[in-house]
């Protein structure tokens, strides 16, 4: 500073008060320096800065321990949620211990303690301060009066009616504020999954009297009108309209339910020629109640190629190649053509064409051509079949067909050929609860009849039934049981019996038979001389076949599960059965592709016992 700039401060601090020559602050040094009292706040600021980052280093564990006692687990349990997160500088733990009281009270009302007894002791003498919390919870508020009501269109509603009276709150239960809200939630949540987007609760209250413990609550909803469901309209696709619409499960103005639209989703993806499908409610274009739908559609590849490897103890390692042409045109037909190469190659080629429902009614033509062995007899086998597959009420898929079959095979040196004509029917229905790849409960029945006629083009007279059926439960937790039979007949002159077609006739034994033996080893015999000139029997197979299983299951995990089961059964030509019984055990991984399981199989029927490891991958239904 100048020296006159110096004299001219002194004359003015001597002739200003105290207070006034504190307002002013001027450097004393030359220069552009912080003045005294800035390098004191800069300071302070610094060191203020340094204790907060300090702190924070310091609290990277809670500084204060709960100790609660006095109370049961679940009010317990509440308290600790009410009181998370534990305070992690001292600034907080401050403000904790100032609404500690008022949060525990709290926590004990959320579950009707309203009249509990608080005593907090708080040790501050350490750096992680210990606090005590002694609980009385004394008796609960219990509800006196519950009116659960409905009003509008849900009063109506089957499933809004079924809501309210499951409702898990009743007269004289304890007061629990997180199921009355969660009963809240639940009613306006179903209600705007059907339709109700104008509902709202028209009463919404608990009234408690802590005097007497008890409370009286009232809840009516007010659903309004129910919405419906409008007109669809589809994005730009090439395929026919009327395949479109066929897959509406809905007639326009039907009332509006998500799982409706859920199944109108499904069926969509279901039938293939799409890769990606949305179905957009517009709720808010909604005239006179009614909801229009737009479908947005974008096409499924054109071709797809799937290859795969596969192991089973039946037929050993397997290679797969699939192609598939999804939409071969704008009536909606298909391909899908699977070459398998393994111990019994096959070439096996489906063409749809849909007719009525792209899902639900279809034509479909399939060829086969395979080598197979049955028992100890190799066959080669070529086929057609021609035949309409319909989706019938409660999940039955009826198919009735023509098939045309022509198999070569021998025997014991001879060489046999038989070409069939065959008229056909069948039905199957599966049905499962829970995970498609490992489902808890579920079953599936699949029953089939064929005939021949020499009068009509075949080389044999005959007619089969068979019947399938498997079930599976879990009556516990961790506890599964499969129950699984197989049987069938045919009708046929014992003359012609030799010229029905291997792949006609019934074996037992393997993975999916009776474990223990190996795959269809089982059944009658005829005495046969090999190359070298040796006498052995043959399994030949037969007329009829019953075969069953028991199987126990006991989940160690959820990827995990033990088994142990009982097979039986027999394939037989004569009114004489005798079966043959094995037991076995098994461990299953249930991996993501499905169950892997390895069992083993101990034949116990036998003189001489055999046993086997069977190893097979897929689900159970």
């Amino acid at each position: 500073m100048k020296p006159g700039a110096a004299l001219l401060w002194l004359l003015l601090c001597t002739c200003m008060p105290l207070q006034a020559a504190n307002l002013f602050t001027l450097p004393l040094l030359g220069g552009d320096g912080e003045s005294t009292s800035d390098t004191q706040q800069g300071e302070g600021e610094r060191k203020r800065k340094f204790r907060l980052l300090k702190e924070r280093k310091q609290s990277e564990e809670p500084l204060v321990k709960l100790i609660i006692a006095g109370a049961p687990e679940p009010l317990q349990r509440n308290i600790e949620l009410y009181l998370t997160p534990l305070p992690l500088s001292g600034a907080e733990r401050n403000a904790f211990v100032f609404t500690l009281e008022e949060r525990a009270r709290n926590a004990l009302a959320a579950l009707g303690y309203y009249n509990s007894q608080l005593q907090i002791d708080v040790d501050r003498s350490q750096t992680i301060w210990p606090i005590r919390i002694q609980v009385t919870p004394g008796e609960p508020v219990r509800y006196r009066f519950v009116m659960l009501w409905l009003e509008g269109d849900a009063k109506q509603d089957p499933a809004m009616a079924a809501l309210v009276e499951e409702a898990e709150i009743r007269p004289g239960q304890v007061l629990h504020h997180g199921h009355y809200q969660r009963l809240k939630n639940r009613i306006l949540s179903e209600g705007l999954m059907r339709g109700y987007f104008d509902g709202k609760f028209a009463v919404s209250k608990v009234e408690v009297n802590r005097d007497t413990n008890v409370a009286d609550l009232t809840l009516i909803y007010d659903s309004g009108t129910r919405y419906r469901l409008g007109r669809v309209t589809f994005s730009p696709f090439e395929l026919d309209p009327e395949l479109l619409d066929a897959m509406i499960p809905f007639e326009s103005g039907a009332p509006y339910a998500a799982s409706t639209l859920a199944r109108f989703n499904s069926n969509l993806l279901s039938a293939g020629y799409f890769g990606d499908v949305r179905v957009l409610p517009y709720t808010d274009r909604a005239v006179d109640y009614q909801v229009p739908l737009e479908v947005q559609l974008s096409p499924a590849a054109r071709h797809t190629v799937d290859l795969g490897l596969g192991f089973t103890t039946d037929t050993g390692a397997r290679a797969t190649a699939t192609w598939r042409t999804p939409k071969i045109n704008e009536a909606g037909h298909s391909q899908e053509l699977t070459l398998e190469l393994s111990k019994n190659p096959q070439m096996n080629f489906h063409y749809r064409i849909p007719l009525d429902h792209p899902l639900n009614d279809l034509l479909v033509i399939n060829a086969l051509v395979e080598r197979d062995q049955y028992g100890n007899i190799d066959s080669e086998q070529y086929g057609l079949r021609v035949g309409r597959q319909t989706r019938l009420g409660d999940d039955w898929l009826r198919n009735y067909y023509l098939r045309w079959l022509q198999e070569r095979w021998g025997t014991g040196g001879e060489d046999f050929q038989s070409k069939l004509i065959l008229p056909g029917l069948s039905w199957s229905k599966t049905k499962r609860w829970g995970s498609p790849l490992d489902p808890r409960r579920g079953f599936r029945q699949i029953y089939s009849i064929e005939v021949a006629s020499d009068s009509a083009g075949s080389d044999v007279t005959q007619a089969q039934f068979r019947g399938q059926f498997k079930w599976v439960d879990t009556p516990w937790d961790n506890h599964r049981v499969v129950l699984r039979f197989d049987g069938g007949l045919t009708k046929v002159d014992n003359a012609d019996l030799e010229r029905v077609p291997p792949s006609m006739r019934f074996f037992a034994g393997g993975d999916t038979s009776i474990r223990g033996f190996s795959y269809q080893s089982l059944g009658p015999t005829v005495e046969v001389i090999d190359d070298e000139g040796n006498s052995r029997d043959a399994v030949v197979g037969g007329r009829y076949l019953a075969v069953a299983s028991f199987e126990y299951q006991y989940y160690l995990n959820d990827s995990w599960r033990l088994a142990t089961f009982i097979d039986g059964g027999n394939a037989f030509s004569t009114d004489q059965f005798t079966a043959v019984y094995s037991v076995g055990v098994g461990l299953h991984w249930i991996s993501p592709v499905g169950p892997i399981k390895l069992d083993v199989g101990y034949g116990i029927s036998e003189d001489n016992p055999p046993w086997r490891i069977h190893i097979t991958i897929g689900a159970d239904l």
